[in-house]
C-alpha cells in the first residue's frame, strides 16, 4: 500500500514536471515568434526573407507607398522587354557553358553580355529609386536601403499583375 502511494506521488510529480516543461516551452516559442513579428522584415535580409521592394513598400506612409508602387509599376512596364532580353541572354550563356563542344571565349562573352545587361537594368532602376527616396523620411530610407540593394530584378510575386499576358509567357517578340 505504501509503495503504491509512493508510485502515485512520483507519477503525479513527473506528470506535473512534464506539463510545466511543455507550457514553458510553448510560452517561450510564442514569445519569440511575437518578438520576430514585432521586429518585422527589417531584421532579415532582403533575399533570405524574400523581401521585395513591393513588400517593403507596405511599411511606408500611404503617400510614399503609392509613389513607390506607381514607380515600380511604371518601370516594370518600361523594363519588361529589356528584362525579357536579359533572360534570353542568360539562357544563351547557360547553353554556351553546357554545350557539347565547349568554347570558353563564347561562354565568357555570353556570360559577360548577360551580366552587363543585368547591371544596366539594375543601375537604371536604382537611380530612379534614389531620386524617389529623396522625399522619404530618414527612417523610411533606412528601411528601404537593403531591399533596394538586394532585391531581384523582375516582377515580384506580391505585385499586382498588369492586364494581358506576361512578356515571359507570350514568348519572344515577333520579328518582321
Amino acid at each position: 500500500m505504501a509503495s503504491s502511494r509512493i508510485l502515485l506521488i512520483a507519477s503525479l510529480a513527473l506528470n506535473l514536471f512534464v506539463l510545466g516543461v511543455l507550457f514553458g516551452a510553448g510560452g517561450m516559442y510564442l514569445s519569440a515568434s511575437q518578438t520576430r513579428r514585432d521586429a518585422g522584415p527589417a531584421t532579415a535580409s532582403a533575399t533570405s526573407a524574400g523581401q521585395t521592394l513591393w513588400a517593403a513598400s507596405t511599411r511606408l506612409s500611404p503617400a510614399h507607398r503609392k509613389a513607390l508602387q506607381d514607380y515600380l509599376t511604371r518601370e516594370g512596364e518600361a523594363l519588361a522587354e529589356p528584362i525579357h532580353q536579359l533572360r534570353t541572354q542568360r539562357r544563351h550563356a547557360i547553353d554556351a557553358m553546357g554545350a557539347e563542344t565547349y568554347d570558353a571565349a563564347a561562354a565568357a562573352r555570353a556570360q559577360s553580355d548577360a551580366q552587363d545587361r543585368a547591371l544596366a537594368i539594375r543601375r537604371e532602376l536604382t537611380m530612379g529609386l534614389t531620386q524617389l527616396m529623396a522625399d522619404f523620411t530618414p527612417e523610411e530610407r533606412r528601411m528601404m536601403a537593403e531591399p533596394v540593394q538586394k532585391s531581384r530584378i523582375g516582377r515580384p510575386a506580391d505585385a499586382q499583375l498588369p492586364p494581358g499576358p506576361s512578356p515571359d509567357l507570350a514568348g519572344p517578340p515577333a520579328t518582321p
